[in-house]
């Protein structure tokens, strides 16, 4: 069970490394139930808001992860693991160019303190190496770290078609996209894309 000093650094931990678009992310040792929730800082009303907001839109396949960085608490007695999962781009609808790696950082992984693995799933979890995702990312640094924008950003491509792992309920982004034919959707952003006036 979460306890409330736990709650509190994760919140903190995020805001003040930059993610605005993923606070109050709650997280918990690995446990196979309920997926966790998360209140976003920006969720996107349409596919085309989220198209403005991101730095870069891509069909990428996950390589491997690797841990990144620990956020330790005020006292120095609780942490939180950062990984980094490294991707190649398939295909770009708007950001780095096809061939290019890029790197997407999100909370999780090995806690050092307690050696407990930390599972924030909010995000849709751990990436799974040798899977393409379509991705809608924010750019961090100036090297190629990125991170995921919110729950609406995410797919994974399953055959022909892609799958979020947020769920659909009065949500225009993820019910336009999920379950689609990937064909269909790549000619929907990048249409969004062209029309975008800041592109």
């Amino acid at each position: 069970m979460i306890t409330p000093k736990r709650f509190t650094l994760v919140s903190v931990a995020l805001a003040a490394v930059g993610f605005s678009s993923a606070a109050y992310v709650t997280w918990q040792v690995r446990d196979p139930g309920a997926r966790s929730r998360a209140a976003w800082a920006f969720e996107a009303e349409g596919l085309g808001e989220l198209v403005r907001h991101a730095d870069a839109v891509v069909l990428a396949r996950a390589t491997e992860t690797i841990p990144t960085r620990i956020a330790m608490s005020d006292l120095g007695d609780d942490a939180l693991p950062y990984e980094a999962t490294s991707f190649v781009v398939e295909r770009s609808l708007y950001g780095p160019a096809v061939g290019e790696t890029l790197w997407v950082e999100r909370a999780g992984g090995l806690d050092p303190i307690e050696l407990v693995e930390v599972v924030i799933d909010a995000d849709g979890g751990a990436f799974e190496a040798g899977s393409t995702y379509l991705l809608f990312l924010k750019q961090q640094t100036p090297d190629g770290f990125y991170y995921q924008i919110n729950d609406q950003s995410r797919y994974v491509v399953h055959g022909d078609r892609v799958l979020s792992f947020a769920g659909t309920e009065e949500d225009p982004v993820v019910e336009g996209l999920h379950g689609q034919r990937l064909a269909n959707v790549l000619r929907i952003i990048e249409s969004h894309v062209k029309t975008t006036s800041t592109r």
